[in-house]
């Protein structure tokens, strides 16, 4: 019996730790061909966005180039606390 916990409790707690794991990280690539705009095209060709964790947080890079040929490289890191984050790079606007 004491076995059988011990095992049900060692189970519960990998779980929890898959749970509690930030699915937002990745690499993110946009598709212009599937994103759906109201009445619009859209002025992005192509965007590709890197989100890693960081020193408690998330360091995300966006790099991409919009429809007039501008290009798109940001860099910004961010700690979950909820205060805002300055990003730098070219093509924010």
């Amino acid at each position: 019996m004491k076995s059988a916990l011990t095992i049900a409790f060692a189970v519960l707690a990998m779980a929890s730790i898959g749970w509690g794991a930030d699915n937002t990280l990745g690499t993110w690539k946009f598709n212009p061909g599937k994103s759906k705009l109201s009445g619009v095209s859209s002025p992005i060709t192509s965007l590709t966005v890197m989100r890693e964790a960081a020193n408690g947080g998330v360091r995300i890079t966006a790099k991409g180039e919009r429809t007039a040929g501008s290009k798109i490289d940001t860099v910004t890191a961010a700690k979950y606390d909820g205060k805002e984050v300055a990003v730098t790079g070219t093509g924010l606007t």
